[in-house]
């Protein structure tokens, strides 16, 4: 058998818009494909082309200048990349930033893959990935699957966490085919945005969501979706879709209290806001019991041991977001979720 080896550049900007990885790999290929990670180098996303690419989520004409942005700077990664790199490279291959991407219409769209790259830096390029798997029926993420079988054949799944997870499922191990690869979840794409919240871009080693708590109710409400339902292959739709934090804060059909709006009844306990809209009242049936509030991050933002028949408290100061009011009494636990504007 042909025995060969080929270095390639695989370049990588993801849903989360974090930034581009570089990755030289060393490919041997025989009676099985071995492989090398020679060097790796993440690029931070330039803001100028970050603000551009998102306004291209919603402003299609924004397509020509987003191209040509994000290829000039592709081809500036490459050329710190060759520049500083002792190994040859025989191939590039770059994804573009995914713009708009409905697999059931036949529609994908990857920003950047332009001829001009290969021309520029004298390598020759692949790209554009998706759209083939698409015109045949895909879900227009041929690679990973294909790629874990290759090169992670001995086990029985991998996990990819990026902006969003998905899975590969060996029959049994990966070297024996593919039974099934699919999305889970966003992931990075929705942490990145609740480290925002804290002014950060991400959460730095994961530290805070080591800090917190698993929310249950949270936890519950996102795996009754109806999405674990479908059968594989599927995807989660759309990078802002069923799991974003809008949805947290209340478009899941949770019984959500808005305390500058509305009022709601559970149970015995009445909870309604203040005609002032800076207080939350607790009236109840029952004249001992005790209460919580936590945010959405499973942090405790107020207390009371001991409460009467009707309790007020002053929400004026709590940022804007959602939060649990759990409340303990004679009969267990009950939970009202409420947001503030």
């Amino acid at each position: 058998m042909y025995n060969g080896t080929s270095n390639v550049l695989g370049l990588m900007s993801g849903t989360s818009l974090d930034g581009m990885d570089a990755a030289l790999v060393r490919f041997s290929e025989g009676d099985q494909v071995l492989w090398e990670l020679l060097e790796y180098r993440h690029f931070q996303y330039p803001k100028e082309l970050l603000e551009l690419v998102k306004k291209a989520f919603s402003s299609p004409d924004l397509l020509p200048a987003v191209d040509n942005a994000f290829a000039e700077w592709s081809i500036e990664c490459i050329k710190t990349t060759t520049q500083d790199s002792p190994h040859h490279i025989d191939l590039i291959g770059t994804h573009g930033q995914t713009i708009f991407h409905q697999p059931e219409r036949k529609w994908t769209y990857q920003a950047g893959c332009m001829p001009f790259i290969s021309t520029r830096t004298g390598i020759p390029v692949v790209a554009n990935f998706r759209i083939q798997d698409i015109l045949l029926g895909g879900q227009g993420a041929p690679l990973v699957p294909f790629g874990d079988m290759v090169l992670f054949g001995e086990y029985e799944a991998t996990l990819n966490i990026g902006g969003f997870v998905n899975v590969s499922l060996g029959k049994p191990l990966l070297k024996d085919g593919v039974s099934a690869a699919f999305d889970i979840c966003p992931a990075n794409i929705v942490l990145n945005q609740f480290a925002q919240e804290l002014n950060a871009d991400f959460d730095n080693n994961g530290e805070w969501a080591r800090e917190g708590a698993i929310n249950q109710w949270v936890l519950d409400e996102l795996d009754s979706l109806a999405y674990y339902e479908l059968p594989g292959p599927k995807r989660v739709v759309g990078s802002t879709s069923i799991f974003n934090w809008d949805i947290l804060s209340g478009n899941l059909g949770f019984s959500v209290l808005d305390v500058n709006e509305s009022q709601i009844d559970d149970s015995d306990f009445k909870v309604f806001p203040s005609p002032a809209f800076n207080e939350l009242y607790i009236d109840s049936a029952e004249d001992l019991y005790s209460f919580t509030i936590s945010n959405i991050r499973g942090q405790l933002i107020y207390e009371n041991r001991s409460s009467s028949e009707r309790e007020k408290v002053d929400v004026s100061n709590f940022p804007s977001g959602l939060y649990f009011l759990t409340i303990s009494s004679n009969r267990g636990l009950e939970t009202i979720r409420f947001v503030k504007k």
